[in-house]
C-alpha cells in the first residue's frame, strides 16, 4: 500500500479524466478535451499533451480526446505523458493510450473501463468493425516527443472507405424465352422462277431450301455440327444443265440418255430417280481428269462428300454451243471440262 501522500504518483485513465473534467491549467477545462466523430470527419489529426502537464499547455491542446460512437461505449485517447502527478505510473508510460467505457464516458454514469491499447511511436491500433459499421477505425501514432515541456505526442484517426460489395447492386433481368418460330426475314436467295403476281400477304412459313448458298471456302476448323445437306436447287440446277445440251442434240447425250435411270423425254427434258451426283457414264477415251490429276474411268457429276457438286466432266464428247447459265447456281463447282 501507499502510505505517503509524495508517492504513487498516478493519474486516471483518459475515460475518468474527461468524465471528472476536474482540470483547469491554461485555459478553462473544455479547452482540453476534443470529440470527433469520424462518421463526419473521417480522418482527424491531433497533438495531445499528458494530464501531468496540463498546467504548462500553452499551445491548449487537447489531453483528452474522445471518439463518437453514437452507441453505448465512448472510445478515449490519451497521451500517458510521465510526469508532474503522473511520474509514477506503473504501465504504459509515455506511451499513447487507448481506453474504452460504458456509458459513453458520461458525467451522470459510472462504468468500468478497458484498456484497449498503447502505442509507441509508428504503431497503430485498428477496429476492425467501428460502432458495427463493418468499417475499419485506425489509430496511429505518428510522433512522440518529450524533448520539449510540455511533451507532445501527435496522432492521426482514420475510419476507413466502405469495401465495394462482392454482389451485385441490381439483380439481372431476364428476357423472354426465344421463339420456337422462325423470324420472317426476306430470303437473300432469288427464287428460280418469279411468282406470277405479287401475294397480298407476306409468308410465314419457314422455306425449305437455305436463305444463303453453302460457303465455297474451308472454315478454319472443322464443325462440330453436321454439314448443311445441299438443296433441292442444287439438283435442278443439274438437271436444267444437261437439258440444254441434251436439247442440242450431242452424239454424247444418246449414250447419256441410254442409263437405266435417266430419261431424256421429247425435247430434250431430263430427269431421273438417281441422285444428281450419280449420273455418270463410263470413260473409254481420254479419261484423265485434270482437277484431280488423275484417271478415272468414269464422266459426268462429280461431288464432294456433303453432297455438292464439285466438278463435271463432259471433255472429248462433243458438246457445243453456249454454257447453259444454270451452271451459275452450283455453288461449289469448281471445274467444267467441255473441251473436245
Amino acid at each position: 500500500p501507499l502510505e505517503s501522500d509524495e508517492v504513487g504518483k498516478m493519474c486516471f485513465n483518459p475515460a475518468k479524466n474527461w468524465q471528472l473534467d476536474w482540470y483547469g491549467g491554461q485555459g478553462n477545462s473544455s479547452q482540453h478535451k476534443t470529440l470527433i466523430d469520424p462518421f463526419q470527419t473521417e480522418t482527424s489529426s491531433l497533438q495531445l499533451v499528458g494530464i501531468g502537464e496540463f498546467d504548462k499547455n500553452a499551445a491548449n491542446h487537447p489531453v483528452v480526446i474522445k471518439i463518437e460512437t453514437h452507441n453505448s461505449t465512448g472510445i478515449f485517447i490519451g497521451f500517458n505523458r510521465a510526469a508532474g502527478p503522473n511520474a509514477e505510473n506503473r504501465e504504459a508510460g509515455d506511451e499513447i493510450t487507448i481506453i474504452e467505457a460504458g456509458n459513453g464516458g458520461n458525467y451522470s454514469y459510472y462504468s468500468q473501463s478497458y484498456l484497449k491499447a498503447h502505442l509507441l511511436a509508428g504503431e497503430t491500433y485498428t477496429d476492425e468493425s467501428f460502432a458495427s459499421s463493418g468499417r475499419s477505425l485506425t489509430i496511429t501514432a505518428n510522433s512522440i516527443d518529450l524533448t520539449t515541456t510540455p511533451g507532445v505526442a501527435s496522432v492521426t484517426i482514420t475510419l476507413q472507405p466502405s469495401s465495394p460489395s462482392t454482389m451485385p447492386s441490381f439483380q439481372p433481368t431476364t428476357t423472354k424465352a426465344p421463339s420456337s418460330q422462325p423470324s420472317p426475314l426476306p430470303s437473300i436467295m432469288l427464287s428460280l422462277s418469279p411468282t406470277a403476281k405479287l401475294s397480298k400477304t407476306p409468308s410465314f412459313s419457314p422455306t425449305t431450301k437455305p436463305s444463303s448458298p453453302p460457303s465455297t471456302m474451308a472454315s478454319s476448323q472443322p464443325s462440330s455440327l453436321p454439314s448443311i445437306m445441299p438443296s433441292s436447287g442444287e439438283r435442278d440446277a443439274v438437271e436444267k444443265f444437261f437439258t440444254e445440251f441434251v436439247r442440242r442434240g450431242s452424239d454424247f447425250f444418246e449414250s447419256f440418255c441410254s442409263l437405266a435411270e435417266v430419261t431424256c423425254h421429247d425435247g430434250g427434258f431430263v430427269t431421273s430417280t438417281l441422285h444428281h451426283c450419280d449420273w455418270k457414264f463410263s470413260c473409254d477415251r481420254n479419261c484423265f481428269r485434270p482437277f484431280k490429276g488423275v484417271y478415272h474411268s468414269n464422266k459426268g457429276v462429280f461431288c464432294n462428300d456433303d453432297g455438292f457438286v464439285t466438278d463435271i466432266d463432259l471433255s472429248y464428247e462433243g458438246v457445243r454451243g453456249s454454257i447453259p447459265t444454270e451452271v451459275g447456281m452450283l455453288s461449289q463447282l469448281i471445274a467444267l471440262s467441255l473441251n473436245w
